[in-house]
């Protein structure tokens, strides 16, 4: 579940990425700013899951074995 959350932020990402060049493109500020802030939410919820899973991994070793 978590492997598909974290795939679906990758492909977020990815979208925030071309839309952030997109916007370079265009020269608009507002629009910049708000990729910008879009990219850096999307990889510090990203951290914060990758943090999640590894702590939940680490306190639930039988976990690995139902994988």
């Amino acid at each position: 579940m978590i492997r598909d959350i974290l795939r679906f932020l990758f492909a977020l990402f990815l979208a925030a990425s071309f839309s952030f060049l997109l916007a370079l493109r265009v020269g608009s500020a507002t629009a910049i700013t708000f990729s910008c802030c879009f990219l850096l939410s999307l990889f510090a919820l990203r951290s914060f899951l990758i943090r999640l899973y590894t702590s939940t991994w680490c306190w639930m070793p039988s976990a690995s074995r139902r994988l």
